[in-house]
């Protein structure tokens, strides 16, 4: 039997040593004096123990404070971001929080689960649940009885189940739960195998369906689906409506990455084929003489990272480039804390949530490999697209603006250098964030679909 090249060279690279690094979940296993020591439990360094001092504005006494609000003890785990090897050997990390402090016997915590999440946000009520999908039981049907008998089993399993295909260029998505009634104080679910029969009659002829799949093919993924419980879907109301800092289930956690971090990372990489460097300042330059002036300011925060869809697609469009709309909504790897309702742990409410991957708008599934490939490198070729209009000369739909702007802006020199500075500063932070933005573009492969 001939070897499966691209299988073995895969397997390859998930034995590469990872070094941690990022956003992790980490399990504590030792409360040091000035540190925690710990298991990664996310990422491509999951299993690894390493030693890590505390970032952010919290210090390891309110860490080991009895009682205290952050009191995280063995066994706990914590959530951190910018995680870093400094020269002694011991990490630092930007920021750090409890994840699960204390865990205790009604606690489940659920690590490297490709999650999306869903907010019902009505004036009397917010409510919400989180669905995770499960990669590893994804399978495929080449008949109707053989898609009934994997939603079947999908629901018997996990009691959801997700489909996807690609029709037409685009990714379609449909999902079904058993339905389920109460009898006193237990609740019955509907049999998995007359819901499937149900669902796969609903979709027409067997023949007919079978032809189907053998031109599209469709995964059927196993899924969880947890509701938020209700003090945390409180606070997240409260937390939206003051603009606080979310540490329960954090909504902005699974939005697709914006169109202007998409750029960012293009314009960072330094992969083989990635975009030149003064090709890349050639591009900001552009966009910092056409863009609007809060378009300008937003990207002096901190380069096309800040700046809003609206105004990136604004440049696109004015260079010739229209962008292809994507779900806002997204998937991300996710660590979710459960709390069980009762001691019989028959269900699980949410009650926190941290997403260790940036969220994508389509998840790893097989079926959508056509898309998930068209979308890692739409951006790289929009932007070279708009380079090559530059370099051509060919004039931007925004140009006369610019111009008009530029008079006025004659006046006044101190914000065009501030331009100059903003172009400078997006350049140098780049060289900064290439091992992030490499383990970010290769997250967008379509050939690596372990995120």
């Amino acid at each position: 039997m001939a070897l499966d090249l691209k299988a073995a060279l895969g397997k390859a690279r998930d034995k590469r040593a990872a070094t941690p690094q990022g956003n992790v979940a980490l399990e504590v296993t030792e409360i040091n004096k000035d540190s925690f020591t710990g298991t990664v439990m996310t990422g491509p360094a999951a299993g690894t123990t390493i030693e890590v001092r505390p970032g952010g504005h919290l210090k390891m006494a309110d860490y080991t404070k009895k009682n205290g609000k952050s009191e995280t003890v063995v066994g706990g785990s914590l959530r951190i971001e910018g995680l870093r090897k400094a020269d002694d050997g011991v990490y630092d990390c930007r920021w750090m929080k409890t994840l699960n402090g204390k865990p205790t016997d009604r606690h489940v915590v659920k690590h490297q689960q490709m999650s999306s999440l869903v907010v019902i946000n009505k004036p009397e009520k917010l409510t919400g649940f989180v669905s995770s999908i499960d990669l590893d039981a994804q399978t495929q049907a080449a008949s109707a009885d053989e898609l009934k008998d994997q939603i079947a089993a999908a629901l018997e399993s996990h009691k959801a189940v997700n489909l996807y295909a690609v029709v037409d260029g685009e990714a379609v998505n449909m999902n079904w739960r058993l339905r389920a009634s109460r009898d006193g104080d237990e609740v019955k679910f509907e049999d998995p195998k007359e819901r499937a029969a149900e669902i796969v009659a609903a979709m027409g002829e067997p023949e007919e369906l079978t032809a189907a799949l053998s031109e599209t093919p469709v995964s059927i993924v196993p899924t969880t689906t947890h509701m938020l419980g209700k003090d945390t879907a409180e606070n997240l109301k409260t937390d939206l409506k003051d603009g606080n800092r979310i540490n329960t289930v954090d909504p902005d956690e699974f939005k697709s990455v914006s169109i202007g971090t998409r750029l960012g990372w293009e314009l960072a990489s330094t992969r083989d084929g990635a975009i030149p460097k003064e090709h890349a300042e050639m591009l900001i330059e552009d966009f910092l003489a056409t863009a609007p002036d809060a378009a300008v300011e937003a990207f002096q925060k901190n380069g096309f990272y800040s700046v809003s869809d609206t105004y990136m697609r604004d440049y696109f469009k004015a260079r010739g480039v229209d962008l292809k709309e994507h779900p806002e909504n997204g998937w991300a790897m996710t660590s979710i804390v459960l709390l069980a309702y009762d001691d019989t742990h028959a269900n699980h409410m949410v009650t926190k949530t941290y997403s260790t991957s940036a969220a994508m708008p389509y998840p790893p599934v097989a079926a959508l490999e056509e898309v998930r490939k068209a979308y890692s490198e739409e951006m790289g070729n929009a932007a070279r697209n708009v380079i090559e209009g530059i370099q051509n000369g060919v004039t931007n739909k925004a140009e006369t603006k610019a111009e008009t702007k530029a008079e006025t802006k004659a006046e006044a020199p101190k914000k065009d250098g501030a331009k100059e500075e903003a172009k400078v500063d997006a350049t140098a932070d780049a060289g900064e964030l290439d091992q992030e933005v490499a383990d970010m573009l290769d997250q967008l492969s379509a050939d690596d679909m372990s995120l």
